[in-house]
């Protein structure tokens, strides 16, 4: 989850592009969720992403905001099959380095 308009989402979206194909190449989906305020923010920066992105124009008040008990942005969050949490991560480097180091 990220924002357009976040300087270390922008830094961290670089990072996501770098280790997408990584990720899909073992099955991993990538979804990313943007609370950007203006939906032209987000149309606009996330355009050309080849993953899945949505907009949650209730940004901080979001249901996925909620539940997750999000905090701060970037965050990245991994789910198995089944939609249970398994990761939780600050940036994608880290969820990066989980990933390499729990599904070889």
């Amino acid at each position: 989850m990220g924002q357009s308009t976040c300087p270390a989402c922008q830094i961290d979206h670089f990072a996501l592009e770098r280790f997408y194909k990584r990720w899909a190449a073992k099955g991993f989906e990538v979804v990313y969720v943007s609370i950007d305020k203006e939906a032209e923010d987000f149309a606009a920066f996330y355009a050309e992403d080849p993953w899945e992105t949505q907009h949650d124009s209730l940004r901080w008040d979001g249901v996925l905001v909620t539940k997750l008990k999000l905090i701060g942005t970037p965050t990245l969050y991994a789910f198995d099959k089944n939609m249970n949490l398994l990761k939780e991560a600050e940036n994608a480097h880290q969820m990066h380095y989980w990933l390499v180091d729990n599904y070889k």
